[in-house]
């Protein structure tokens, strides 16, 4: 019935809610920030670059993310977010503008915002309970393809 009203509503005050709420919900990484700190490239995946699983999937996301993700091997830039505490050995993390550490299915939740061919399963992913199938489906997906494999290129070089 409220959304009823909202096309009666002055343009002005449509923008002064919308400050007011990305001014409240900014500090606390709400959706308006988080879409800001894309746009600004503060986006960022860890992942394990020594997982043949994890380097086949970052590199298909790639190819169709926005260009404003960063993505990294956790195991050549873990110092950048240890003060983040994160556990890397158990799931690839977004980390937004250093503030913000999703890990597992709740940064790919998140991440599906940035991947404009996967905008179908935005609903899917937010709806009830899907948190903790895709917690589920995550850990059996993380099992299925660990122990952590090295990576062909890393051991060439090093």
């Amino acid at each position: 019935m409220l959304a009823g009203y909202v096309p009666f509503l002055s343009a002005t005050v449509l923008r002064e809610w919308i400050a007011r709420w990305s001014d409240f919900r900014g500090a606390t990484g709400g959706l308006c920030w988080q879409m800001a700190m894309l746009g600004q490239s503060r986006w960022v995946v860890y992942c394990n670059g020594n997982c043949g699983f994890c380097r086949r999937w970052v590199g298909r996301a790639q190819r169709i993310a926005l260009p404003y993700i960063q993505w990294r091997d956790f195991n050549e830039h873990r110092d950048e977010v240890a003060h983040r505490n994160p556990q890397f050995q158990e799931s690839a993390y977004l980390i937004i503008d250093q503030r913000v550490a999703l890990p597992g299915f709740r940064g790919f939740r998140k991440l599906l915002w940035a991947l404009p061919l996967l905008w179908p399963l935005v609903p899917l992913a937010y709806r009830p309970g899907a948190r903790a199938i895709g917690d589920f489906l995550y850990r059996s997906i993380s099992i299925r393809y660990g122990p952590v494999r090295p990576n062909p290129s890393c051991a060439r070089h090093g």
